[in-house]
C-alpha cells in the first residue's frame, strides 16, 4: 500500500485532529495565555514593590509586618509571645536587657476589655484598611455588632481623609539628581510635622 502524500499546506510537525483544532493551535493558544499571565504577574510584582516602598516610607516596618502576617497565618500568637519572652531573657543574660521604658512601648490588650470596646477597635481598623462592612464578625443586632459598625463607619471616614492626602496615580513627583524639592504630600504626614 502506498503512503499518502503530505499536503503542501500542512507542516510536518502538525498532527491534524479530526473535527477540531490542530495540536500546535492549542499549544499556541495556551502559550499566549501563559504570556499574558506573565505580563500581569510582572506588573503586579512591580505594583507590589512600589506599594511596599511607599508604605515603608510612611513608617511601616516591613519585617514586623511580615512576621505579624506569618503569626496570623499560623494562628500562633501565644508562640510568638513565648519567643519574644525567651529573647528578652537571653538579652538580659547576655548583658543587653531591655529597659522598662522600652518594654512600656509594647502594646497589649487587657483581657478584661469589654467586648463592645474590642469590637469598636476592630471595626475602626476594618474601616481604615478598606474592608467591607460584611466583615463584621458580630451579630449586627448585638451591642458588639453595633459598636463594630459605628466604629467601622468612622474608620471609613478616616480612610477617606488619609486617602485624600495621598498622591494620585497621575500626580507623581519627579525629583532630578541632587534635587532637594520637598514632597508636598509629606507636609500632611504627622510624624514629619511633629519632627519640625
Amino acid at each position: 500500500m502506498a503512503k499518502p502524500k503530505k499536503s503542501a499546506v500542512q507542516p510536518d510537525n502538525v498532527t491534524p485532529i479530526r473535527n477540531g483544532p490542530s495540536e500546535d493551535a492549542v499549544l499556541a493558544l495556551n502559550i499566549g495565555k501563559l504570556m499574558a499571565a506573565d505580563i500581569l504577574f510582572d506588573g503586579a510584582k512591580e505594583d507590589h514593590k512600589a506599594i511596599k516602598a511607599h508604605v515603608e516610607a510612611k513608617g511601616v516596618n516591613l519585617k514586623a509586618y511580615a512576621w505579624a502576617d506569618k503569626i496570623i497565618k499560623a494562628g500562633d500568637v501565644g508562640g510568638a509571645i513565648e519567643l519574644i519572652e525567651a529573647t528578652l531573657k537571653i538579652l538580659k543574660i547576655r548583658g543587653r536587657p531591655a529597659t522598662s521604658s522600652q518594654l512600656e512601648l509594647l502594646t497589649s490588650e487587657d483581657d478584661r476589655t469589654p467586648l463592645d470596646e474590642r469590637a469598636a477597635e476592630e471595626g475602626r481598623y476594618a474601616g481604615i484598611m478598606g474592608y467591607g462592612d460584611d466583615a463584621n464578625p458580630y451579630g449586627i443586632d448585638s451591642p458588639a455588632g453595633q459598636a463594630w459598625q459605628n466604629a467601622y463607619n468612622g474608620g471609613c471616614d478616616e480612610r477617606k481623609l488619609i486617602m485624600s492626602m495621598e498622591p494620585g496615580p497621575d500626580s507623581e513627583l519627579i525629583k532630578g539628581p541632587g534635587s532637594d524639592a520637598e514632597d508636598p504630600f509629606d507636609a500632611a504626614d504627622p510624624a514629619k510635622v511633629a519632627a519640625e
